[in-house]
């Protein structure tokens, strides 16, 4: 989880990491994210860019780019959460995909 949302992030404020995982709305449209959820989730965020010290610009852009992905994480009343994806396959035969992606390697890494 770390790995993807650091990948995520990185690579929409310039960073030369390129996201590798799943559209954001199926890694997380089944998790039925509610708008209060997201907001608690936003506090605890705004809390951590200042305790880090974070200048109010950096935390602004920041802030900014987690809500421009609000929609595809929560869902709207009335809609209903699609089935959990499961892990995400990977074929061939190298080590990372018998090791199962980079989710199991992130886990056994971290």
């Amino acid at each position: 989880f770390k790995f993807l949302t650091a990948q995520f992030v990185c690579s929409l404020i310039g960073g030369p990491q390129h996201y590798t995982g799943r559209p954001i709305d199926v890694s997380h449209k089944h998790l039925g994210i509610s708008s209060a959820e997201w907001e608690e989730f936003m506090r605890l965020f705004m809390n951590v860019c200042m305790e880090q010290g974070l200048d109010v610009e950096a935390t602004r852009a920041l802030r900014d780019l987690f809500t421009s992905v609000e929609g595809d994480c929560t869902l709207k009343p009335g809609e209903q959460a699609p089935p959990n994806p499961g892990p995400q396959q990977h074929t061939g035969d190298t080590l990372y995909a018998r090791l199962g992606g980079v989710y199991p390697i992130a886990l056994f890494t971290d």
